[in-house]
């Protein structure tokens, strides 16, 4: 049919029409030792109505406006929408609304703020002048947000000249407003910096999901003074500037000198340690 083999090969082969219009269907019958012969025919197939469906945004986050945009249309006639059903789950599969749209024309546009991480489900049925009919179905995924902050921030370690040093600090990815709300935020993707004194001592990339918390360590040999120890965390989509949220933290340390296995003799002790070796060598020989 339209130059494609069909399979099978009983007297009966069922076909899926995948587009309206004119069609084609050439049947070559072979026999030994006769020769074969090509047999055709064509015949017209209505087409069915189409839905244009838009969403707006394309990844729907807890808590935004989204828009839906269904459009019907058929080349050979009208097309109106029958029916648009609208199907809201949360995050463990519950149902938790469901809105339904009826006759609405050729166009059909509706904007509403979404309560529930999860899914939806967009269900929509068609027909055309002709009284074709079709129906078709769409599911979105609702995310929730990232909510990455700092939870901790500690150095370890003797606090002397040459003594290793362990930074150690903890990302936590959860926001306890949004927990109430059916919230089931989102996997944390991101990198973080570690600066001593203004400077990147090393960059680490985390992959924390929602409510879970991750923990980072890094050895530094302390150097006399006092340094400065940050941490900063960037996420690369879907973070919130709201509540606990606390990208950076920072803390000092002050280092001092070693001491060496020797102490430092006493200062009045060395003096007179002086005097006497004076005095000695400048006695006389009897």
């Amino acid at each position: 049919m339209d130059g494609k083999t069909l399979a099978g090969n009983d007297k009966i082969i069922t076909v899926l029409m995948e587009t309206g219009g004119e069609h084609r269907i050439d049947l070559l019958v072979s026999q030994e030792p006769v020769g074969s012969q090509i047999f055709s025919t064509t015949f017209y197939a209505d087409y069915k109505p189409w839905g244009v469906l838009s969403t707006h945004p394309s990844n729907p986050r807890y808590g935004e406006d989204f828009e839906v945009y269904l459009n019907a249309y058929d080349v050979e006639s009208e097309a109106v929408i029958e029916f648009l059903e609208i199907t809201v789950y949360d995050y463990e599969g519950n149902q938790r609304a469901g809105l339904i749209y009826e006759n609405q024309g050729a166009n059909f546009n509706i904007i509403f703020e979404i309560e529930y991480t999860g899914s939806m489900v967009l269900d929509y049925g068609l027909r055309d002048g002709n009284n074709n009919y079709r129906e078709n179905s769409s599911t979105i995924d609702v995310l929730g947000w990232v909510d990455i902050y700092v939870d901790s921030l500690d150095i370890k370690g003797t606090k002397e000249k040459g003594k290793k040093q362990i930074v150690d600090f903890v990302l936590t990815n959860y926001n306890e407003t949004y927990q109430k709300t059916i919230y089931n935020g989102q996997i944390a993707i991101g990198t973080v910096d570690l600066l001593i004194d203004g400077e990147i001592v090393n960059t680490w990339s985390y992959n924390i999901n929602p409510t879970e918390s991750e923990q980072f360590s890094f050895d530094w040999v302390a150097i006399p003074g006092i340094h400065d120890f940050e941490v900063i965390a960037y996420v690369s989509d879907g973070e919130i500037i709201e509540d606990n949220n606390n990208l950076t933290a920072s803390t000092s340390i002050k280092s001092k000198r070693g001491t060496g296995l020797l102490p430092y003799p006493n200062i009045i002790i060395v003096i007179i340690s002086i005097l006497i070796a004076t005095k000695t060598v400048r006695r006389k020989a009897n």
